[in-house]
C-alpha cells in the first residue's frame, strides 16, 4: 500500500492529468472550429465579385492547403499529448486503493471504439475533407477564370 505522501503525490498528479486532458481536448475543438471558419473566409474571399484573379485563386488554394495541414498537424500533436496523459491516469489508477479501482472498474473499459471514430481522428479527418472540398470550390473557380 502507498503511504500517505505518495497518496498526495498521485492525487495530484491525477488532478493535474485530468486538467491537461479537459485543455486539450478544448484546444482540439477550437483549432477545428478556427480551421473551418478560415476555411469558409477563403473561400468568401475568392466568390467575392471583382476578386476573378488566377493569381488570388492560387494564393486562396495555397492558403487553404497551408490551414489544412496546420489544423492536422496541430489536432495530432494535441492527441499525441491526451494519450500521454490516458497513459499516466491508467498508471496511477493501478495504484490507488482497491475500493477506487473496484468503482472505477464498475464501467466497462473493454469496449473501445473503433480506432477511426476516435474523436482525434475525426477531426482529422473532417480538416482534410474540408480542406479538399474548399479547394476544389476554388480550383472550379480558378478554371472558370
Amino acid at each position: 500500500m502507498i503511504g500517505e505522501r505518495e497518496g498526495q503525490d498521485l492525487h495530484l498528479l491525477y488532478q493535474a492529468c485530468i486538467a491537461d486532458l479537459s485543455f486539450f481536448k478544448s484546444q482540439q475543438w477550437s483549432i477545428s472550429n478556427y480551421a473551418f471558419l478560415a476555411y469558409g473566409g477563403l473561400f468568401a474571399i475568392g466568390e467575392v465579385k471583382g476578386s476573378d484573379s488566377a493569381l488570388l485563386k492560387l494564393f486562396l488554394l495555397v492558403l487553404i492547403i497551408a490551414v489544412g495541414i496546420s489544423g492536422v498537424w496541430l489536432v495530432h500533436s494535441l492527441d499525441h499529448a491526451i494519450k500521454v496523459r490516458q497513459a499516466r491516469l491508467e498508471f496511477i489508477r493501478k495504484r490507488l486503493t482497491p475500493i477506487f479501482r473496484d468503482a472505477w472498474g464498475v464501467m466497462n473499459k473493454d469496449d473501445k471504439e473503433p480506432e477511426f471514430l476516435q474523436p482525434g481522428n475525426v477531426m482529422r479527418g473532417a480538416l482534410v475533407v474540408g480542406m479538399i472540398l474548399v479547394a476544389l470550390l476554388v480550383a472550379r473557380g480558378l478554371c472558370q477564370t
